[in-house]
């Protein structure tokens, strides 16, 4: 099974300027999928170009994402959809299999060139993800 990356901005919280709170930011489906995917104990990160800090304090405040990897574009010396963002993050996760879920063409067409999975972040997402990735079957 590959790895897992997903952005934050407009994957795991909303694009909501008004909201007051980290828990009125996150995206439940996201975060759901994300579970289910640590409880089959897969590598699952957070790739962004959001500050350390900033995630941190998401990733205090959001108990499901404790255990996931983070690659800030800090981490990687590079952002998306540069190489070496890629590169970076592919190198923190441990793994050269990895499906990346970003809302930015942009970088889903980077990820793909790095040789990475790629799902844009679209309307639907989460159940052709689903469907692809967390079927029992």
């Amino acid at each position: 099974m590959p790895a897992f990356y997903f952005d934050v901005g407009g994957v795991i919280v909303a694009n909501v300027p008004a909201a007051e709170t980290f828990e009125d930011l996150v995206v439940p489906e996201t975060l759901s999928i994300i579970e289910r995917l640590l409880e089959r104990g897969e590598k699952v990160g957070l790739a962004t170009a959001f500050s350390r800090p900033w995630v941190d304090q998401l990733v205090a405040s959001t108990p499901v994402l404790r255990d996931v990897t983070i690659c800030c574009a800090s981490d990687a010396g590079a952002a998306k959809p540069a190489s070496a963002f890629f590169a970076g993050a592919q190198q923190l996760i441990g793994s050269n299999d990895i499906v990346f879920v970003d809302d930015h063409e942009e970088n889903v067409k980077a990820a793909r060139a790095f040789g990475w999975t790629a799902f844009f972040a679209d309307d639907g997402w989460q159940t052709r993800f689903a469907e692809r990735y967390l079927s029992e079957t």
